[in-house]
């Protein structure tokens, strides 16, 4: 199955560093993000994909609906590329990042929040498996930095600490194979 993969573009939670897992909470795409999602449905348009997966949250629907405008596909929610509950819900990145590097072992650390990074990849590495099972044509996935370093490591076979390390860009797409 061929996937194209891309992170939502760039939110006001963004701009001012802050974490978000809450679909409530009003965290939507920035001017900035909106143009960055302009140019990645025109990058996109000429590629044929049949559906788009999006997380529960609304920064992923706001940039695949902007994307969609070319192609008008099924948007399809997916639970399983949803970001992370880290437990930092509207604090800041910099001091949940702080608190993960201090952890004893910062794949299992939990903070407050329901799920760690190590709990993330188990639930993408799931989602792989079953996605491998379903008839789909070409597909493009708009989801959360994280949960892209998670597919990346899955497909990739890298360890946590190499995963970490890949920069997952606002406003780019990459294509693989599963």
């Amino acid at each position: 199955m061929k996937l194209f993969l891309t992170r939502h573009t760039r939110t006001n939670y963004n701009e001012l560093g802050l974490c978000n897992s809450d679909p409530a909470v009003d965290v939507h795409l920035s001017d900035e993000g909106i143009d960055q999602a302009k140019q990645l449905a025109e990058k996109l348009k000429h590629e044929d994909f049949e559906r788009i997966l999006v997380s529960t949250l609304p920064r992923t629907r706001q940039t695949a609906e902007i994307i969609n405008t070319h192609h008008i596909v099924p948007l399809i929610e997916e639970p399983a590329l949803s970001d992370y509950d880290s437990g930092f819900e509207g604090r800041s990145a910099d001091d949940y990042l702080a608190a993960l590097a201090s952890a004893p072992d910062m794949w299992a650390y939990r903070g407050t929040g329901k799920e760690s990074i190590q709990d993330v990849r188990d639930r993408v590495k799931a989602f792989l498996q079953e996605l491998r099972q379903r008839d789909y044509g070409p597909t493009l996935i708009v989801t959360h930095g994280t949960v892209l370093q998670c597919i990346y490591a899955e497909l990739e076979g890298l360890s946590n600490d190499a995963m970490w390390e890949l920069p997952i860009p606002q406003g780019d797409f990459t294509v693989v194979y599963i």
